[in-house]
């Protein structure tokens, strides 16, 4: 279903490992709480993680070609985070 959408071909491509994450989890347990949690079991870098996590969002959400469910849910993490 993700194949075919911009944002998640560039993903695909990132260099760090962390970027497994949007392939493996479908988004709507997408949490930084989670997130942080794998990539802890898989011994990731938390800076590392954070921007990876943050930059897949932003890079979802700017891709006008994701629908819209993925969009506005990547959308409302990173608002959430602002709050935070």
């Amino acid at each position: 279903m993700t194949d075919d959408i911009p944002s998640f071909k560039n993903i695909k491509t990132w260099k760090f490992p962390q970027a497994k994450y949007f392939e493996i989890y479908p988004h709507e347990i997408w949490l930084l709480k989670h997130f942080d949690s794998w990539a802890i079991d898989n011994n990731f870098d938390k800076q590392i993680s954070h921007q990876t996590f943050n930059r897949a969002l932003q890079t979802i959400n700017i891709d006008q070609e994701a629908f819209s469910e993925l969009h506005n849910f990547a959308q409302k993490l990173l608002n959430n985070k602002k709050v935070s």
